[in-house]
């Protein structure tokens, strides 16, 4: 999973770096903008799921003049978390799940291969109900990258806990059938 510290908005107020995020996708980059790596179809398709761009960079850091690309939100490091847990990946940017499981690692000049390569994974039309569509606009993301995208953000992870992840899904796809049959 990935980590949710404190982080600086350009307004100066302190936040959680889950506040941010909200309950969407995020492509986050450490000292660098994610949008760098895409073309404008990609980055439009992203957003068209509620992607967030987030830009990280040391606390003191988020007033300086940036060539910031529009779109993208700046966050500080306040506690140079991120910087560490960036580096311990060895990577710049990190795909985020609306469930904050790390999708994909990536750098620039790879993040467009890479998200090409996770939607690739995810079917057009997932099978979600209209009804449902309808009801919750968001549970549909959010249920579909839980059902189709691999749990990267695991290291060795145990089997209970790939076991609890599993059975979660597996009850949010009974309770779907059970408010609309037809699913």
């Amino acid at each position: 999973m990935f980590i949710q510290p404190q982080v600086t908005l350009e307004s100066g107020e302190s936040v959680l770096l889950d506040e941010v995020i909200g309950a969407n996708f995020a492509i986050i980059g450490w000292g660098c903008n994610p949008q760098w790596g895409l073309d404008a179809g990609q980055i439009a398709r992203w957003r068209a799921i509620g992607v967030r761009f987030i830009q990280v960079v040391p606390e003191v850091q988020i007033h300086r003049e940036q060539d910031n690309a529009p779109g993208t939100l700046r966050v500080g490091d306040r506690q140079n978390r991120l910087k560490s847990w960036f580096a311990q990946h060895n990577t710049a940017i990190a795909v985020v799940r609306p469930d904050r499981f790390v999708a994909a690692l990536a750098i620039p000049q790879s993040l467009g291969a890479q998200l090409t390569a996770l939607a690739e994974k995810w079917p057009s039309q997932p099978g979600i109900p209209p009804t449902l569509k309808r009801r919750w606009p968001d549970m549909h993301a959010y249920l579909h990258c839980l059902s189709h995208t691999p749990l990267v953000g695991f290291v060795d992870p145990e089997q209970a806990v790939l076991d609890e992840v599993n059975g979660v899904i597996a009850d949010a796809r009974r309770r779907i059938a059970e408010f609309d049959p037809s699913w």
